[in-house]
């Protein structure tokens, strides 16, 4: 158990932690003695590290300590909202880029297709001989 000096900062109210893993079920609070504040943490990758957390979000306002209420978790929605928002955004456009690049590869296999038939007749017509 971590102790501090001041008095009920380390206290995470009891629907907090529910909350906060609807948001993200990888998310936890922490109190950090140190930085004295709260960190919402996540666990680090198995692939990356072999255990550990890495910090997400660190919960101040204004660059003092604000407590975990529901303003915290309020702004971690919208970021996870906002995150989310964006991401989809950005696969939109890839699909956009996608079908675009699909469209002109079509379209130069088309055109491809039409010279080697165009180039067949015409070989066809210079080399047959027609007598009059």
């Amino acid at each position: 158990m971590i102790k501090v000096t001041r008095q009920g900062e380390n206290y995470i109210p009891p629907g907090f932690e529910k909350e906060l893993k609807l948001i993200s079920p990888n998310f936890s609070a922490f109190w950090d003695p140190i930085y004295e504040r709260y960190l919402i943490i996540s666990p680090a990758p198995f692939n990356t590290f072999r255990h550990g957390y890495i910090v997400e979000y660190l919960v101040e306002k204004n660059g003092q300590f604000a407590p975990l209420d529901d303003r915290v978790l309020e702004a971690l929605r919208r970021v996870r909202y906002e995150k989310l928002r964006f991401t989809s955004l950005d696969n939109f456009l890839v699909q956009i880029d996608r079908e675009d690049r699909e469209k002109r590869e079509k379209a130069y296999k088309l055109s491809l297709e039409m010279k080697s038939d165009f180039y067949k007749k015409w070989n066809k017509f210079s080399t047959t001989k027609t007598f009059t």
